[in-house]
């Protein structure tokens, strides 16, 4: 399966050209937010723990992956496309609940509250694919292969 268009995958580890990736069965980020967002999930969407995580653009640093070396990949399976925008408001509430109470809980007022509507409300945008009004395009494909390293 040969796609048209490129994708990209950082890692922490160096990868040899051809290796194949498959999602861990792990949480990729906080276990809370994927849990709730897997309590959401349709069933004809992939699991996101099941998943290798892919950008459009070798800037992958956006979607808060951290990394020294960025590959190409070709996906092996169905590509699905989500705006990561929506995880990461889920992301700003977490931080707001993890320091309410602390010296530092005054950097995340302006956060939203982590609430079950809030959760619910941007697990739904995300499955069904909606683009917020700043869309960040994560792309999760069962398997893909390395063809190529872009950046070191």
């Amino acid at each position: 399966m040969s796609s048209t268009k490129s994708y990209y995958h950082r890692s922490k580890v160096s990868l040899q050209i051809g290796t194949v990736l498959c999602g861990r069965g792990l949480p990729r980020n906080v276990a809370e937010i994927e849990d709730a967002f897997e309590t959401h999930r349709p069933t004809h969407c992939l699991n996101r723990r099941s998943a290798v995580f892919m950008s459009d653009h070798r800037d992958i640093g956006l979607h808060g992956v951290e990394g020294d070396y960025v590959y190409q990949l070709e996906p092996l399976g169905m590509v699905e496309q989500y705006d990561n925008s929506w995880y990461g408001i889920v992301q700003k509430a977490h931080l707001k609940k993890k320091y309410f109470g602390t010296p530092q809980e005054r950097m995340f007022k302006t956060y939203p509250d982590w609430t079950s509507d809030l959760l619910a409300q941007c697990a739904k945008a995300y499955w069904d694919c909606l683009a917020s009004s700043n869309p960040n395009w994560e792309y999760l494909v069962p398997e893909a292969q390395v063809v190529e390293l872009v950046h070191l």
